[in-house]
């Protein structure tokens, strides 16, 4: 079995790649280490990271930064709106990130209405890592987020082949982990000895090999449930008695109503 056999097959970005490749009119790449000029983006492209792994953050007043989100290859940067001008967008590592041209977006979801499901399907898996990223500030202990982050990662990296379940490359110091998980260096050193001591998984050199995989999600309470969100479209749907079925709307119908409320503005 394949990793990603293992760990998540069908994952939303995945399924959605196969025909978001066809779109793509260019390439850009973004040096690692390197904050991304957001007025060097167009809102006329969507952006999706290809190779590399790419941060946004927030800023405090004193300087201080907490990473709201990390993306890895497969994830869009940008969509449809551009980026947003109060997060900073960082690259960790030299990047290599796609340009789609809005505008065929628009015609592939006139022609194909499934393929909007697709995309509405990767906004909401982008909503639930937000809500789990939520959980683990607001809930976990420092070892446990730690835990949660590394899982999480782990799941991540493997459904595109980039980790074997169990080894993978990460990099990300002990200054980026405590800005992800809301923390101070010092204190991420500890956790991270502690994590060794245990057993469940250490990282040096930008290698997290993980010994006990799943003692360290539960060390973090990590599901990977949110993860997966979308792959209950591909399972059938049990009819629920007296239920009338709703005709949706057409997708020219929605982007019409748009348009109407953008010239009453």
């Amino acid at each position: 079995m394949t990793p990603a056999q293992r760990f998540g097959p069908q994952t939303p970005t995945r399924r959605a790649g196969r025909w978001l490749e066809e779109l793509v009119a260019g390439h850009r790449v973004i040096e690692g280490r390197r904050s991304v000029d957001q007025r060097e983006c167009s809102t006329q492209y969507s952006v999706i990271l290809q190779e590399g792994m790419l941060s946004r953050a927030l800023n405090y007043r004193d300087g201080k930064r907490q990473v709201v989100s990390v993306h890895v290859p497969g994830d869009f940067i940008h969509f449809y709106a551009g980026p947003a001008r109060h997060q900073e967008t960082v690259a960790i590592t030299r990047c290599r990130v796609a340009l789609i041209p809005n505008c065929r977006l628009d015609h592939i979801t006139r022609q194909q209405p499934d393929r909007l499901r697709d995309l509405w399907t990767l906004a909401a898996a982008d909503a639930a890592v937000c809500r789990a990223w939520l959980f683990r500030l607001g809930r976990l202990d420092a070892v446990a987020r730690i835990a949660h982050f590394l899982s999480e990662m782990n799941y991540r990296l493997a459904a595109s082949g980039r980790s074997d379940g169990r080894k993978f490359q990460l990099a990300l110091t002990q200054a980026d982990l405590a800005e992800i998980c809301g923390l101070t260096p010092v204190h991420v050193n500890r956790v991270m000895r502690r994590l060794r001591e245990m057993g469940l998984c250490t990282f040096r050199s930008f290698l997290v090999e993980i010994s006990e995989r799943t003692r360290l999600e539960a060390v973090g309470q990590f599901n990977c449930s949110y993860l997966e969100v979308g792959n209950e479209h591909d399972r059938p749907v049990a009819p629920v008695a007296g239920a009338r079925l709703m005709h949706p709307m057409p997708v020219g119908s929605f982007q019409e109503q748009l348009r109407r409320i953008d010239r009453c503005q």
